[in-house]
């Protein structure tokens, strides 16, 4: 079921960018010239986000960066319509003006749930009230045309002060946010998502410094800002999927071969110490046949969910988080709070002398017949 919801939600996105793409290039009062440049950014972030599972990307990650370009060609092309036909002009301009914010506010719960998921839910509430300033905008003054930025479209009641219109330029200052959530993210997490921000949060700082100044001189460098945000966008999508590709993480993967080599050495040095047991010492030294009320690891892994239990075993077998998340078919973020519930139930408590993810392991291994 939830494969069939991701592919039908593929074709969803597939089909609405193609109708967006075609209501563009028909409805469309702008010349050729003009109108096939705003269409290669969006173009772009669709195509990287259909494309990303090739390169084995994160669904999250693919998922988002399609969505952002399904939204920005879906504002394109009610902004064709605004301009093409007078009579609903309003309604068309204020439908592309909340798509267009919307795909920019995507990029915070993108940046706040990168790589693998899920957004939190601070960002959605961001990216809400990101899509509340055009609706606003809409009711106070004349606001530019997505596709133009040139001509201007009246609001659709003036019963707002005007200066709430001229005030929603802040809505470029989204990209700026999720270029802080990503630095914050940045500093605080591990050696494996600092590697795997880098590039991507350089790529969107890049774009981000370009909205901000074409925004604030709208006037006199918009030549300018537009041959920069055409270079500098096309960079975004391709370093977020570049940066969420799983399976080829090294901290993992040295995690893994570090985790398998503790258990052989654990291994090896209880085949030592029963070797050394003087005869008879070890039927001595066997533990008693577990009772109801036991204590010890047979009862404290008697504590563990079945989804925790299924977590522990994929350990033991000396797999990474990243690597249980796909084959559990889980996000990272769930896989470790699910490791973090094991290592409660079995009361290991983090030290400098103690791996718990070996003691866990052999915990669960001591307990297999």
């Amino acid at each position: 079921m939830p494969r069939m919801r991701s592919a039908i939600g593929a074709v969803v996105l597939a089909a609405t960018a193609g109708a967006a793409l075609v209501v563009v290039m028909v409805a469309s009062p702008l010349p050729l010239a003009e109108t096939v440049p705003t269409l290669i950014v969006p173009v772009m972030f669709v195509l990287a986000g259909f494309l990303g599972p090739i390169w084995r990307a994160s669904a999250f990650t693919c998922t988002t960066v399609a969505g952002i370009g399904v939204l920005h060609l879906v504002a394109l092309a009610a902004s064709a319509l605004a301009l093409a036909d007078a009579g609903p002009g309003p309604a068309w301009h204020l439908a592309s003006q909340i798509a267009f914010v919307a795909g920019f506010g995507l990029l915070v719960p993108l940046a706040a749930g990168y790589p693998d998921g899920p957004a939190p839910s601070w960002s959605l509430v961001v990216l809400g009230a990101g899509v509340a300033v055009p609706v606003l905008a809409a009711f106070a003054g004349p606001t530019p045309v997505v596709l133009d930025g040139a001509t201007m479209l009246g609001p659709v009641a003036e019963v707002l002060p005007v200066w709430i219109a001229a005030a929603s330029a802040i809505v470029f200052l989204l990209p700026a946010a999720s270029v802080v959530v990503g630095l914050v993210r940045l500093v605080r997490g591990d050696r494996a998502l600092r590697r795997r921000l880098a590039w991507p949060l350089a790529a969107l700082a890049a774009m981000a410094a370009v909205v901000a100044v074409g925004a604030a001189f709208q006037s006199t460098a918009t030549g300018l800002t537009t041959a920069l945000f055409l270079a500098s966008s096309p960079l975004v999508p391709v370093g977020l999927i570049a940066g969420a590709r799983v399976g080829d993480d090294a901290d993992a993967d040295a995690e893994a071969r570090r985790l398998r080599r503790e258990l052989q050495s654990i291994a090896a040095r209880l085949e030592a110490a029963s070797r050394a047991l003087p005869t008879g010492q070890a039927e001595i030294a066997a533990p008693e046949p577990r009772t109801a009320d036991a204590v010890g690891p047979d009862a404290r892994l008697d504590r563990l969910t079945d989804r925790e239990s299924a977590v522990l075993a994929l350990v033991a077998a000396g797999r990474s988080n990243p690597a249980i998340a796909r084959e559990l078919h889980v996000s990272l973020s769930a896989v470790e709070k699910h490791v973090n519930a094991i290592f409660q139930k079995l009361e290991l408590q983090p030290g400098p002398d103690t791996h718990r993810r070996v003691a866990a392991s052999v915990a669960y291994l001591r307990d297999r017949p």
